[in-house]
């Protein structure tokens, strides 16, 4: 049978935890018994928690050129790590916000399943619009959240599942 706890989370809005990195967000009661992540003084985490992520590609030149097509980004130089060859967007350390890059290699397996990364955008409409025109698909249509922002879903060039927001 499913915890009540759970299923009251299934329901809420996809974007809190987005907002924690706004400092909107308070960690409820662990209503699970289960160890928590506090520190050292018994406080929870307040620093945004994603530092860096990966998101797989199968060709990183069509990726790049779909990335920078929807979301107007020039990448750097492609760079070979363990063996897996990887191309960056751009990162201002000290600003909001976690780093990231196009992966590609033996590990890196494209999905529309599993985690969903939230990409930032100024324009939700315009940015489906050169997804679509870019080979992409329209996987969520563009809805409002409580914050009177917009939330959508995209398939990307390499068949993953990326989330865009307007907030």
């Amino acid at each position: 049978m499913a915890s009540p706890v759970l299923a009251d989370t299934a329901t809420r809005d996809p974007l809190a935890v987005s907002f924690a990195a706004r400092g909107r967000w308070r960690p409820a009661i662990n209503p699970i018994r289960c160890k928590t992540g506090r520190d050292k003084t018994g406080r929870f985490r307040t620093m945004n928690l994603i530092a860096h992520v990966e998101i797989p590609v199968s060709d990183l030149e069509r990726a790049m050129c779909f990335y920078g097509a929807v979301f107007s980004v020039a990448f750097g130089e492609i760079v070979t790590i363990h063996e897996n060859r990887m191309a960056f967007f751009p990162f201002q350390a000290g600003e909001d916000g976690a780093s990231g890059a196009l992966a590609e290699g033996p590990v890196y397996v494209p999905s529309l399943e599993g985690a969903i990364p939230y990409l930032n955008v100024d324009d939700i409409d315009a940015a489906l619009a050169r997804a679509v025109e870019a080979g992409g698909k329209v996987l969520f249509a563009k809805t409002p959240i409580g914050t009177g922002g917009f939330v959508a879903e995209i398939g990307d060039s390499e068949g993953n599942r990326i989330a865009v927001q307007a907030i």
